[in-house]
């Protein structure tokens, strides 16, 4: 919500004089806000920010975000220009993206049932 506060009065200045760059400086000026605000939120609730878990999930996210973006890139190399492609290697990176969080014990237990059996309802 914090970057519609931000955004939006940015875009109404910035499109007229600067045209489409305006409104990307306005929409990355907005969305620069968001985690300040959940690191707000975060210590407003728990009293403090919790720098271990963000580095999990930085450090987990990223690791996982850039092994799969190397797959993509490697399959989209060798497959034919075009819509099917870019589907089918998104599903498929998707797919190696999920197990990688999976097999990083990214997500808890509650997490893992859920999810568990979505994938069973999927094949079943």
């Amino acid at each position: 919500f914090s970057w519609m506060i931000i955004s939006l009065p940015l875009m109404l200045l910035l499109t007229n004089s600067y045209g489409i760059w305006g409104t990307g400086l306005a929409r990355l000026l907005g969305e620069i806000t968001i985690p300040v605000s959940v690191l707000l939120v975060e210590r407003k609730i728990f009293g403090k920010i919790l720098p271990d878990l963000w580095l999990k999930i930085i450090a987990v996210l990223g690791i996982s975000g850039l092994i799969v973006g190397f797959i993509e890139y490697q399959m989209l190399k060798y497959f034919p220009t075009g819509w099917m492609s870019l589907i089918f290697s998104g599903l498929v990176c998707g797919v190696i993206y999920l197990i990688l969080l999976w097999l990083s014990a990214f997500f808890s237990k509650e997490e893992q049932l859920w999810l568990g059996g979505h994938i069973k309802k999927i094949f079943t």
